[in-house]
């Protein structure tokens, strides 16, 4: 069964996979947690979350998909470049931001400062130095 989460402002909507058992029971006592047991279909990139005669499988930040399937989102691909200001690598369920050589990362892990020989870093240098 397929359950969509409600969409909020900020947020798309997450798509998961509802899985219900063959016994109803309304003991809570009786509720088997596949997700403990670990008798649930989730993708290994997805997180069980036990419900009641049920489970939902939601995958992980960072990763796409129905919970059952989920496959990584690539930050870098898109136009935004995953706001890095110089180069991004993409690695499973996240990515990072890297400088071209002369420059450091910044404390804010996009933004790249100039650095100058012998000197302190040019503290604002998005660029390359003139």
């Amino acid at each position: 069964m397929y359950v969509p989460f409600p969409e909020s402002e900020n947020e798309p909507a997450q798509k998961s996979v509802e899985k219900e058992t063959d016994t109803w029971t309304d003991d809570p006592k009786d509720n088997v947690d596949e997700c403990v047991e670990t008798t649930d279909n989730c993708s290994i990139d997805a997180i069980c979350q036990n419900t009641i005669r049920s489970y939902k499988c939601i995958c992980k930040s960072g990763y796409k998909g129905d919970g059952k399937h989920c496959e990584d989102i690539d930050e870098c691909a898109s136009e935004y470049n995953g706001g890095c200001v110089h180069e991004c690598i993409n690695i499973p369920g996240n990515y990072r931001c890297t400088c071209y050589d002369g420059f450091r990362l910044a404390h804010d892990g996009h933004n790249c400062l100039g650095v100058r020989v012998g000197l302190e870093p040019l503290a604002g240098t998005l660029g390359p130095m003139v």
